[in-house]
């Protein structure tokens, strides 16, 4: 644990749960979606935000493909299918979800940052 009281994770694979999903952002649309995931040291959350709609003239209209990846991956445990949602909906249909998370560690701002690399 370092000074600031920020603890890092080891990179592994940890059980966990679609805990919360939140949008943010217009007329580019993110998802934030935050996992609880149980770890050794007991239970930790872990946002990830993600660009899912952006206009095509955007210069980051590029990114919502990485996000869309995401919402479609936890969509397929449920056996649904992007085509199976509405934007809106996704909170409904993802929340509560259970599936295991792969995590790594990013260094920002001097820091080993626990991120989500696939569910």
């Amino acid at each position: 644990m370092s000074d600031l009281g920020i603890q890092e994770l080891a990179p592994g694979r940890y059980d966990g749960v679609v805990d919360k999903i939140e949008f943010s952002g217009r007329p580019d649309l993110k998802v934030v979606i935050t996992y609880k995931i149980e770890t050794p040291d007991g239970a930790r959350r872990l946002k990830e935000k993600e660009l899912i709609k952006a206009t095509t003239s955007s210069a980051n209209h590029f990114r919502t493909a990485w996000g869309l990846a995401r919402v479609r991956d936890i969509l397929r445990i449920k056996g649904l299918t992007l085509d199976d949602a509405e934007i809106r909906s996704l909170p409904a249909l993802l929340e509560g979800t259970a599936l295991k998370v792969v995590t790594r560690n990013k260094r920002v701002a001097g820091f080993n940052t626990p991120i989500v690399v696939r569910v």
